[in-house]
C-alpha cells in the first residue's frame, strides 16, 4: 500500500526515558526517507517537498532497534507552534490524526514547535502531558 505521506517530507520522533518527574522530554528525531532514518537535529526540520511535513512517533518495536532509550510510556498527542519570520497567518494547534502531526511551513518561514506527550502509566492509564523543548520547523527551498 502506498504511504499516503510520500509527498511530505516526513520526520520520525522518538521520546527518550529520562526522569519520570520532569515536565519536558528530550527527543530524538529522524528523516524518513523510504525504510531508512536519517538524524537530525531538531533545530534543522525542513520542509524539503512542500509547505507542510509531517511528524510521527514510530511504534515502540521499530524505535526500540535503532534508540535503545526509547520511553515507551509517552505517545505523541499534539504540537503547537509560533510562526516567525511571517505575518502569514498558520494553525498553531496541531493535534495527532492516524498516527500524524501535519505542520504547515510556508515558504521562507521558521516556527518554534513543542510536542506534547501523553505519559502513561504501566498499568496503561494516563498520568500527565509532558513537552518536548523548542524545535525549530523551516521552509527554505534555497536549501533543499
Amino acid at each position: 500500500m502506498q504511504d499516503r505521506f510520500e509527498k511530505i517530507t516526513q520526520y520520525l520522533v522518538v521520546p527518550l526515558k529520562g526522569d519520570a518527574r520532569e515536565r519536558t522530554v528530550a527527543c530524538e528525531y529522524f528523516r524518513k526517507e523510504k525504510d531508512e532514518w536519517i538524524a537530525v537535529s531538531g533545530n534543522d526540520l525542513r520542509s524539503h517537498k512542500k509547505d507542510i511535513l509531517c511528524i510521527t512517533q514510530p511504534p515502540y518495536e521499530e524505535a526500540v532497534k535503532r534508540v535503545p532509550t526509547v520511553d515507551p510510556c509517552l505517545h505523541l498527542f499534539a504540537g503547537v507552534a509560533k510562526t516567525r519570520d511571517t505575518s502569514r497567518s498558520m494553525p498553531n494547534l496541531m493535534q495527532v490524526i492516524d498516527g500524524a502531526i501535519i505542520v504547515a511551513v510556508y515558504p521562507n518561514t521558521s516556527r518554534s514547535l513543542i510536542l506534547i506527550f501523553q505519559r502513561f502509566t504501566n498499568d496503561k492509564e494516563f498520568g500527565e502531558l509532558v513537552a518536548t523543548t523548542d524545535p525549530d520547523v523551516k521552509n527554505d527551498p534555497d536549501a533543499c
